[in-house]
């Protein structure tokens, strides 16, 4: 359609939908809005006048632009050609001044045809005596018809301007400047060129009222994207130039949280894991007892591989192996058959501070954002509305987080872009610490999976809902395989310790035993073990008898959970009120959405840190006071916290519980811990003193700190 001619109906079509919101919202400038006090009379009868000519003038215009067509059908307003959509709108506009006229009539007392009042009075009116709702819709529907002619009339200028070689906002201004030298042109038609001129400009706090809710129309699913892909992608491929365009999709994907779980996760130790890639091993009748992993990546098994263990058998270690090991790609390469290979990865954390770190929205967000980060050219194609608008005003748009509808809608359309030519795998560690539906979960993947170029890997607790949908899958049950890597691991671990060697000089049987009875009591638990041999290396350091060592080994719990109990026994009375802060902060910091920095911990002590010394503190400092925070961890509260990140960096460094399942104890005997401490205690005041001096020291360093950060801090406060 010639840009002119679409204009002139696109203003007629907004003139119609302005006053048709403006009655029913009591709110158009001739009156004032309050109903106690009218300025001007009017009369519905002139109202309905005033509809039935606006709508008449945009039927005419589209009426001589097309003569004699009839709209054709779709699902939506604002699907098809620009022709199509302006035809489907003014049908929807001549719908509404009939609903409008239904709810008029019933306004007018029998024999009298006239009603006056303020604009105000006749609004509350028409909600009165109009049923349950049914006003708010119209305002609904007026709404939506302006932002559908508004985003249709700019699809087609942004078409148009890239056929000329320049950017919207100069091509809307070219067909302002012809319009003030055409007699022809109605003023309307001027006004609402500069008003998209204007618009697309982003010129006056108005406009900007008007953006959002254009942001939020678009983003939203009433907006018909894919006529706006086909038609751009026929003038030009879109997404693999504007590398500004893609930054703004990515960011407003990312959230800071995002890598937080992989990077607590300890590495695997020395050679353990290694088997996950090579023959599986056979059992005494000869079964393999394990599903052959390396030949799954490979192969084309249309099922997800379920790799599943106790708690703390170390299911997430072995993932975050996986992944960053070359085999793993080179697999998978071999199964691409030389297509575009994407791959995304996710690590659940139910222990996380953040939601995003443990729901299906902070999953969809992590897997858009590192696929999109490898290939930008799908971000236009996946993220639309946000592309559209980027274009139209120039990436001079603040995109707001997305939802989990738009994220869910973007997520089905990067399956729908695999194909023989583009590969996709998922890995995603821990299903069941998502705080979400753990069955809404699995559906998801099901259907990810439906997609034959989409391979994807999970692990979890054998839980039943887990168990139910991928017990016939290729799978490995983890505690069940580790047995030599558990006794490699405490063998090199003690042989490492003077204590230990000394000890195997002159007790070589006793010292071969410990080693034994550990790696059987362990039942393929890692997590067990490492908690044991650390408490074994302080008893060998002690120079503990035999007898003792003895008695030591007898007492230690089979269960992690008694574990921990046995750990906490062992706090010594007077560091268990200490403890028991950090626990409280750390809850704390959870419960308020706020990650716990070690320098909060730090920070809130009025006894460590002055008020009035935190700008001057170096950087060395810093350092030195997460480590010994990383130590005072360690003694108080037996290891359950601990740092995790470098004492060099100690502005990232975090606090955090060793495993899940620390965090489960302590949650399961929180009377107790919480207890231990003095009365007066207040880990929220503690977190607030501790952010504010964190942030304060930021901002004398100019390390960023965002407006929405000390917003939510204050909010917390």
């Amino acid at each position: 359609m010639e840009p002119l001619s679409a204009l002139s109906i696109a203003a007629a079509v907004v003139q119609f939908a302005d006053f048709g919101y403006h009655v029913v919202k009591g709110t158009y400038d001739a009156y004032e809005s309050s109903s106690s006090r009218v300025i001007n009379d009017i009369e519905l009868a002139t109202v309905s006048h005033d509809l039935s000519q606006l709508l008449l003038n945009a039927e005419a215009k589209l009426e001589n632009r097309w003569p004699g067509q009839e709209a054709p059908s779709s699902p939506t307003n604002d699907a098809g050609s620009t022709e199509d959509i302006f035809r489907r709108l003014c049908c929807e506009c001549r719908k509404i001044k009939s609903a409008l006229d239904e709810i008029f009539a019933k306004l007018v007392p029998r024999g009298n045809s006239r009603v006056a009042s303020a604009a105000s009075s006749i609004a509350v009116e028409l909600k009165r005596i109009s049923g349950a709702g049914e006003i708010d819709r119209l305002a609904e529907r007026l709404d939506q018809v302006r932002q559908q002619t508004m985003s249709a009339m700019l699809v087609l200028l942004l078409g148009e301007a890239k056929k000329s070689g320049v950017d919207i906002r100069q091509f809307a201004q070219q067909q302002v400047d012809i319009m003030a030298k055409l007699d022809r042109i109605d003023e309307a038609t001027r006004n609402f060129g500069e008003d998209v001129v204007n618009f697309v400009g982003l010129r006056s706090p108005r406009n900007r009222s008007d953006v959002s809710r254009m942001v939020h129309y678009v983003l939203s699913d009433r907006w018909n994207a894919k006529d706006y892909l086909d038609r751009i992608q026929s003038v030009q491929q879109i997404g693999i130039k504007d590398s500004a365009y893609v930054d703004h999709v990515l960011q407003s994907l990312f959230f800071d949280s995002m890598g937080h779980r992989e990077g607590q996760i300890p590495q695997r130790y020395a050679k353990t894991y290694e088997w996950i890639f090579k023959e599986p091993r056979q059992s005494s009748d000869g079964d393999p007892l394990w599903h052959n992993f390396s030949a799954w990546l490979e192969g084309d098994s249309r099922q997800i591989y379920w790799i599943t263990g106790k708690p703390g058998a170390g299911k997430s270690t072995l993932i975050k192996f996986v992944i960053d090991d070359e085999r793993f790609q080179c697999s998978l390469k071999r199964w691409a058959h030389g297509a575009r290979l994407l791959i995304g990865h996710y690590f659940s954390w139910s222990a996380g501070a953040h939601e995003l770190q443990k729901s299906h929205e902070g999953l969809l967000r992590t897997l858009l954002f590192e696929i999109l980060q490898q290939d930008n050219s799908l971000v236009s194609r996946i993220f639309p509305g946000r592309w559209f608008l980027l274009q139209i005003f120039g990436g001079k748009v603040d995109l707001p987080q997305p939802q989990f509808d738009e994220l869910l809608t973007a997520f089905r359309a990067l399956l729908s872009e695999t194909a023989e030519t583009l590969r996709l795998a998922l890995i995603i560690d821990g299903l069941d610490e998502f705080a979400d539906d753990h069955r809404t979960l699995v559906g998801l993947l099901r259907e990810a999976n439906r997609k034959p170029w989409v391979k994807i890997c999970t692990s979890s607790r054998p839980w039943n809902v887990f168990k139910d949908e991928y017990m016939d899958n290729p799978m490995l049950q983890l505690e069940k395989l580790t047995h030599e890597d558990i006794e490699l691991y405490v063998t090199e671990r003690f042989q490492r310790s003077p204590g230990f060697q000394e000890f195997g000089v002159t007790n070589p049987p006793m010292a071969s035993s410990i080693v034994n009875d550990i790696v059987e009591k362990a039942k393929g638990v890692f997590l067990w073990v490492s908690v044991v041999t650390g408490l074994l290396e302080e008893s060998f350091q002690e120079g503990h008898n035999l007898a003792d060592l003895r008695t030591t080994i007898d007492g230690l719990p089979s269960e992690v959970s008694q574990l921990f109990a046995y750990i906490w026994d062992r706090i010594q009375l007077r560091f268990r009120g200490e403890a028991s802060r950090y626990f409280q902060i750390t809850t704390t910091c959870e419960k308020l959405g706020l990650t716990p920095y070690a320098l909060t911990f730090w920070f809130g002590s009025e006894e460590d840190v002055p008020d009035n010394n935190v700008v001057n503190m170096t950087g060395d400092y810093l350092s030195k006071a997460v480590a010994s925070l990383g130590r005072r961890l360690v003694s108080r509260t037996g290891g359950l916290l601990e740092i995790f990140g470098s004492p060099a960096k100690p502005n990232s460094s975090r606090v955090g519980y060793m495993h899940r399942t620390a965090r489960d104890w302590v949650c399961d005997n929180w009377a107790n811990i919480s207890s231990a401490t003095e009365e007066d205690f207040d880990p929220s005041l503690w977190v607030l003193r501790g952010e504010i001096l964190r942030r304060t020291r930021h901002i004398h360093s100019e390390i960023g700190v965002s407006w929405f950060e000390i917003e939510h801090l204050f909010e917390t406060g």
